[in-house]
């Protein structure tokens, strides 16, 4: 067990990954990394990658700014 995971494991309750409760969050919580990874991959581009997606330079770095918390 990671040092973070047994941390985590005394401060939360002991309730099942699959519990009907904690659902809601844990896709929130998939959904928001996969947002600030996608942002983080969209800093990096280079304008040529960019402009095969037909995005301006601006437009990748108007949404990599943007907070994971906003769609």
């Amino acid at each position: 067990m990671t040092p973070f995971a047994a941390r985590a494991s005394r401060l939360l309750p002991a309730l099942p990954l699959r519990s009907p409760s904690l659902m809601p969050l844990l896709r929130w919580l998939r959904d928001a990394h996969e947002r600030w990874r996608e942002r983080r991959l969209l800093e990096e581009m280079t304008d040529r990658d960019l402009r095969d997606m037909g995005i301006t330079r601006h437009d990748a770095l108007h949404e990599a700014a943007k907070p994971f918390w906003r769609d």
